[in-house]
């Protein structure tokens, strides 16, 4: 027979193998595919609530910023022309300035509307609660605003909605375009959120000014280094009229400090799991493997290679991983959507982290190594004489 047949031969019968113990035993199938699903959503999550504690990760939400106000007088603003020469300082990740201004609803009811703009503004809607397609919806809108579902019911407004509410300072209508609607984040609290863009409100603005803000708020590159940033950012501006203060956010500080390295724990809880799953698959698959000797024996007697059993093991793990792996990915994603409000916002918990899913698919294939090992060595040593075992 040609080597080129021989290899034929060997992976339809590798392929046959695989089926056969694959319908035999759907038990251990079953086991093994909810253990790996098991492993891979709880990875999902750890994840992705690491991701909030990630300093290098772009999307981050646990960082409130450096403010930056007028050193004279808080009630005094800032031109909005300082934008420029904070951004460019070494250790800035990205900044918002805002504006703001008050509008009536039809029921009587005042509502704050924070204008704010700035290479961190869509990150600042999404840390308000905000889905990516509403933000982005309000990003290509210039009079686009977003409420959360308190504001939106107050005003009896709706998604696509074209609004003009009195804006109460300047007593005429203010034509907005609602762009998308929240939950707020604690449904026992009152909401009030409404973003709008600087661009559009500070045109007119009876508060800030035109081409003026009422603070900046600027986002460390490392969020342990804000203390030095601020620093630097006073002494940018110590010659300049009017003078800048900066101060971290407290609470953001008090937070990294009562958390701590938590992404490192998370971690920990996640290796953990993997280190579990691996022992489970090796210790079953070892098993499985020990009670198949006679009829490898049996197939290596009647001329069977012993790549084609190795590949028939192969192959039915293969299968038991790519159920896990899906099954685990749709449980993930389905816990994460259920988790409450509160953890959803504290931890971005919108979708997995995008960094989660290389790890994971280099810990799959981890896991299917380990668990081939046992079957191999078996594979490699069996005799023609184990088939009287």
């Amino acid at each position: 027979m040609a080597r080129g047949d021989r290899y034929r031969h060997g992976t339809l019968a590798a392929l046959q193998l695989a089926r056969a113990d694959l319908l035999a035993h759907p038990r251990r199938i079953a086991y093994l595919g909810i253990t790996l699903a098991a492993t891979v959503a709880a990875w999902l999550i750890l994840a992705t609530m690491a991701n909030a504690f990630l300093a290098a990760d772009s999307a981050q939400a646990t960082d409130a910023g450096v403010e930056v106000a007028n050193a004279r007088s808080a009630q005094q603003m800032l031109p909005l022309r300082y934008a420029q020469r904070i951004a460019a300082l070494a250790g800035v990740r990205d900044l918002v300035w805002l504006d703001l201004t008050l509008v009536s609803c039809a029921d009587g009811s005042t509502i704050t509307i924070n204008a704010i703009d700035g290479s961190g503004s869509t990150r600042a809607a999404r840390a308000d609660g905000f889905a990516a397609e509403d933000v982005a919806r309000w990003q290509n809108d210039p009079l686009g605003v977003l409420v959360d579902a308190d504001v939106a019911r107050d005003c009896g407004w709706q998604l696509g909605m074209g609004v003009s509410p009195l804006d109460t300072l300047g007593q005429q209508p203010l034509p907005l375009h609602v762009s998308g609607i929240a939950a707020p984040a604690d449904k026992e609290a009152k909401g009030g959120t409404a973003l709008a863009h600087h661009a559009y409100i500070n045109r007119n603005s009876r508060i800030a000014g035109k081409d003026h803000v009422i603070r900046f708020t600027v986002s460390a590159q490392d969020a342990n280094a804000q203390e030095a940033l601020a620093a630097r950012i006073e002494a940018e501006f110590a010659q300049d009229d009017p003078p800048v203060t900066a101060y971290p956010d407290t609470v953001a500080e008090n937070a990294r400090a009562r958390f701590g390295k938590v992404q490192s724990l998370l971690m920990l809880v996640a290796v953990a799991l993997f280190i579990g799953c691996a022992l489970a698959l090796a210790s079953v698959m070892a098993h499985a493997a020990a009670q198949r000797r006679p009829q490898l024996a049996l197939l290596r007697v009647l001329g069977f290679p012993r790549r084609a059993l190795l590949l028939g093991f192969a192959l039915e793990l293969t299968v038991v991983v790519l159920i896990g792996a899906l099954l685990g990915t749709l449980t993930g994603r389905l816990a994460l959507g259920f988790m409450p409000d509160t953890l959803r916002v504290m931890f971005n918990l919108s979708q997995p982290a995008n960094w989660a899913w290389r790890p994971l698919s280099l810990a799959l294939l981890g896991l299917l190594a380990i668990a081939l090992v046992a079957p191999t060595l078996i594979t490699l040593r069996v005799r023609p004489t184990d088939t009287q075992r």
